[in-house]
């Protein structure tokens, strides 16, 4: 019986490997708050709340690049920054009157062995309905 308790004990430390931490090694992934975030307004521009990308795996210290990989309706861009830090704040401008914008955000991580990941992409709208 212990011979097959150490199998066990020797398998889930197999399998925790490369979780938790964020200590170096392992895949390099690369993920944002998922969801789509929707806003509406009487106004031609529209700040949304930041989001973080969370990384797990690789080798510390990581850059950052967030992207929109498509928009309509406005102009889509980040608050404070160029889009290179762990966190950004999306922003749309030049939104008209009863036009829906829309942007999908992803962000694009890259470690120090120049192991790179992309993230899940997330969904920005928003509506100017007017005064």
């Amino acid at each position: 019986m212990a011979h097959h308790g150490q199998h066990l004990v020797t398998g889930i430390m197999m399998a925790l490997q490369g979780f938790g931490s964020g200590a170096s090694g392992g895949t390099l992934t690369a993920t944002i708050q998922p969801g789509v975030f929707a806003s509406d307004f009487n106004n031609s521009a529209w700040t949304f709340p930041g989001n973080t990308c969370t990384v797990v795996g690789g080798t510390p210290p990581y850059t950052y690049s967030w992207a929109w990989s498509s928009t309509s309706g406005g102009s889509f861009t980040f608050v404070g920054s160029s889009g290179t830090s762990a966190t950004c704040t999306p922003r749309v401008t030049g939104v008209a009157i009863d036009v829906q914008a829309q942007g999908t955000l992803t962000c694009t991580v890259t470690d120090s062995a120049s192991s790179v990941d992309t993230s899940n992409a997330v969904i920005y709208q928003y509506e100017n309905f007017g005064a």
